[in-house]
């Protein structure tokens, strides 16, 4: 080893407290307070490579029916010295008011192969286990050829909001991962959708079955988070629905008119939204017989990404308010999806969709 010439000299140096800096006199050595590791200085020493972060893909259950890996088996169980880590990011997230968790999102090559596989791992401080685990892209998925062959050919990058974590992939939907209590939920983040709603323009005076071509199902298509209907009755409650009498009963009857509607979808959790619907023009005009009408919004939404809906109305447009009226929504209500699930009581023309896949 080469010898290095120290041109300070280091034995005026003092570790009296009662002196500024940590001791050292008004000479060379005064920058160079904490050579030892001990004083406080302008020039405090490395203390070399400290820990911090052991990757823990080795412990990472097998799972069944492949909720964890593709296969059931955890590729990293044997051999995982030979694991490779090609890159990874860190992050950081809020888990509703009170607690937090943290972590990273990194690539790994499995022991002996050129298979990789993207995981997150970290710890959070709301509910036991604190360590958590996500395999967001399993070498094993039709997925793996978008984390590339060689050592630099991907692009991935990873991005914290608050309560959120985006992890983009080249060549894929981006994943929105979120962490409910006891839980992770990885679901794509897009493209940008929003809500597909229509108007049934004929008045409902008893049973209503909404067709399936307009009450479009998330679950069998990938760009529709959710789909809704704005129709109108008079009289009385349309029956088709099980749920829908007491509150029919308590709505306020509108005027005939022009009307505007809007619904939007959110994750009460995240603060997730997403895109505010085109808005559905309503027109109706009075009759002796029917001189005012209410409106009742029927939808689904994929509750794998939001939990709440919230619907917009315009206020009623007469020919003093002009077209642009209708622009101005307000909201009209906000609430769970679950505390206004309906189920119709005989099954015709519309079909019970089948749960939105995760």
């Amino acid at each position: 080893m080469q010898e290095i010439t120290w041109p300070l000299p280091l034995n005026r140096a003092s570790q009296s407290k009662d002196v500024w800096k940590g001791g050292a006199t008004t000479s060379p050595i005064w920058e160079l307070v904490g050579v030892d590791g001990a004083n406080q200085g302008a020039t405090v020493p490395y203390a070399g490579f400290k820990e911090a972060w052991v990757f823990r893909y080795d412990v990472i259950p097998a799972g069944s029916s492949g909720s964890i890996w593709v296969n059931n088996v955890n590729p990293y169980a044997t051999n995982s010295y030979r694991t490779v880590v090609l890159d990874f990011w860190t992050f950081s997230a809020r888990i509703g008011s009170d607690y937090y968790c943290y972590g990273v999102v990194y690539l790994a090559q499995r022991p002996g192969s050129t298979v990789r596989d993207l995981i997150m791992e970290g710890y959070r401080t709301d509910a036991s286990p604190y360590y958590f685990y996500k395999v967001l892209v399993d070498g094993d998925s039709a997925d793996v050829g978008k984390l590339g062959l060689t050592n630099t050919d991907y692009a991935i990058s990873v991005t914290s909001t608050p309560r959120v974590v985006y992890v983009c992939i080249r060549g894929l939907n981006p994943r929105a991962v979120t962490f409910p209590t006891g839980s992770v939920v990885s679901v794509n983040a897009g493209p940008g959708v929003k809500p597909v709603g229509s108007y049934v323009s004929t008045i409902v005076s008893g049973a209503y079955s909404p067709s399936n071509a307009l009450l479009t199902n998330p679950a069998t298509s990938p760009y529709v988070v959710g789909s809704f209907i704005v129709y109108s009755s008079a009289g009385s409650a349309p029956t088709e629905w099980a749920d829908n009498a007491t509150r029919w009963g308590t709505a306020t009857s509108q005027k005939a008119g022009d009307y505007a509607f809007a619904v939007q979808f959110e994750d009460s959790l995240s603060g997730r939204r997403s895109q505010l619907s085109d808005t559905v023009p309503v027109t109706f005009a009075s009759t002796t017989a029917i001189p005012t009408r209410k409106f009742s919004v029927v939808g689904i939404v994929d509750t794998a990404k939001y939990d709440t809906v919230k619907i917009y109305r315009s206020v009623r447009n007469t020919n003093a308010s002009g077209v642009f009226t209708a622009g101005i929504l307000q909201l009209e209500a906000t609430f769970l999806a679950s505390e206004y699930v309906i189920t119709p009581t005989t099954l015709t023309t519309w079909s019970s969709p089948a749960a939105p896949a995760t």
